[in-house]
């Protein structure tokens, strides 16, 4: 992304194989549920962990969760078939609360958006796309659906964005990532009840007008053989191969930075890597 105000003619966009493009990023919203899942709480879950074993190994302090503690307790969700009803929130109005946050910082009414995109890796219905749910809280009358790619939805739409003629995208795109992945975790299995919490980000993008977020390029990397080292199954809890997935993500990491490192050099300018 290139952050400038006054964009010189000679910039440079991204050559990691990735997509040339001119897109712009308005605003971005988001929503966390009040309900906070801390190393403690799973400590008094008894599930053979403690909040000095999560945090040394994951990191994580506490992460958020649409769904009662009280249930989460109660019932360690071994029958997450009960997680929507046990939830204080749908993916509606999780989209809608961050959606609303984005159209506030960007000055723009529900009527500017000309397109909804929505994804994440449990949408909340196999019909209808979590887009148009969000979308019809909103009020926007407009094209929506979903491209649901597990962890990378988000990117992942704005890589199909970006290999779409400009002149055939609406002004304004609204892009939403609703993630309730707490309600498909086995709460008594230390390795994914320590990792999982619960939020939903929108953003609004547009390849027509300008602002002083600019996205230079865009590029992506999978590896279709591992599809069944981490998997949200229809009728499953969340299940994972911690160490595959570990590593695969580091290794594509660190190519994707040094990369970028490489590209956008500049001793005038510090390459912030989020």
């Amino acid at each position: 992304m290139d952050q400038r105000h006054h964009h010189s003619g000679g910039r440079r966009r991204s050559g990691l194989g990735a997509v040339p493009m001119s897109m712009y990023l308005h605003a971005l919203g988001h929503f966390h549920p009040e309900n906070e899942i801390t190393n403690d709480f799973l400590t008094e879950l008894d599930i053979g962990t403690d909040a000095q074993w999560i945090e040394e190994r994951v990191g994580i302090l506490s992460r958020r969760t649409v769904m009662s503690l009280d249930y989460i307790k109660e019932t360690l969700n071994r029958d997450f078939t009960q997680a929507a009803e046990a939830s204080l929130y749908t993916h509606a109005d999780t989209g809608r609360l961050a959606s609303e946050m984005a159209l506030k910082r960007a000055g723009l009414e529900p009527s500017d958006i000309g397109m909804v995109i929505a994804g994440g890796c449990n949408p909340e219905f196999m019909s209808p796309a979590d887009a148009c749910t969000i979308a019809a809280q909103l009020g926007i009358e407009a094209a929506a659906f979903d491209l649901n790619s597990a962890c990378t939805s988000f990117h992942v739409a704005l890589y199909m964005l970006s290999m779409m003629k400009p002149e055939a995208v609406p002004e304004f795109v609204l892009v939403v990532t609703p993630e309730t992945v707490t309600c498909s975790v086995d709460y008594s299995d230390r390795a994914g009840a320590v990792l999982w919490g619960d939020g939903t980000t929108a953003a609004i993008v547009s390849t027509k007008v300008r602002s002083p977020i600019e996205i230079l390029g865009n590029t992506m990397h999978s590896s279709p053989a591992g599809w069944d080292k981490v998997t949200i199954h229809s009728n499953k809890h969340f299940r994972q191969d911690g160490r595959t997935v570990q590593m695969f993500a580091i290794k594509k990491t660190v190519r994707v930075l040094k990369g970028l490192q490489q590209e956008f050099a500049d001793p005038e300018r510090r390459l912030h890597f989020v």
